[in-house]
């Protein structure tokens, strides 16, 4: 907000005191670091892409990012890899590796 409805000026200290916390590095909107996951196993899987309607080979040992929790498949979640691609996988299947 740059300035103060009741006055109309700008609110300079607020002002400053966001720059200096952007210019540190310190951020406001703190998030926990993800943590790393793969597919288990080794070899091709496939897996439901309802993005694309058809299923889509993933190597195994490949990074995801679980997307959504629940899903409307009972044991399994919506995941996507570094390409972008979104599919359904069951929830056994995922690999936390930690924040290596």
């Amino acid at each position: 907000m740059l300035s103060n409805p009741a006055s109309g000026s700008l609110d300079i200290e607020e002002l400053l005191k966001e720059m200096l916390l952007v210019h540190s590095g310190v951020s406001t909107n703190r998030k926990e670091p993800t943590p790393y996951q793969v597919v288990s196993g080794s070899g091709d899987a496939w897996y439901f892409s309802p993005q694309d309607k058809k299923m889509v080979r993933i190597r195994r040992g490949t990074e995801i990012l679980v997307l959504a929790k629940d899903s409307d498949i009972p044991g399994k979640v919506y995941v996507t890899d570094n390409s972008s691609k979104i599919f359904l996988m069951p929830i056994e299947e995922i690999v936390d590796i930690g924040y290596n």
